[in-house]
């Protein structure tokens, strides 16, 4: 995922404290009308073969309902 500077981007995620530091861990980045997960709500994060294969399914489950 790529954006230009000064494009509208949505970022979800949650605070925490890591090594004594709060930090903002995110879980999705939403940009362009695509939403991109970077945790699931397991706190486990999704590699970007796992990210394609969603978007594969995705795909799949929409033209199956056509």
């Amino acid at each position: 995922m790529s954006v230009a500077q000064g494009e509208p981007v949505e970022v979800t995620g949650v605070m925490m404290n890591l090594k004594e530091k709060q930090v903002f861990v995110t879980r999705s980045v939403k940009a362009r009308g695509q939403t991109y997960q970077i945790w699931n709500k397991y706190g486990i994060p999704f590699s970007p073969q796992s990210r394609d294969r969603a978007g594969e399914k995705t795909v799949q489950e929409k033209e199956e309902s056509l």
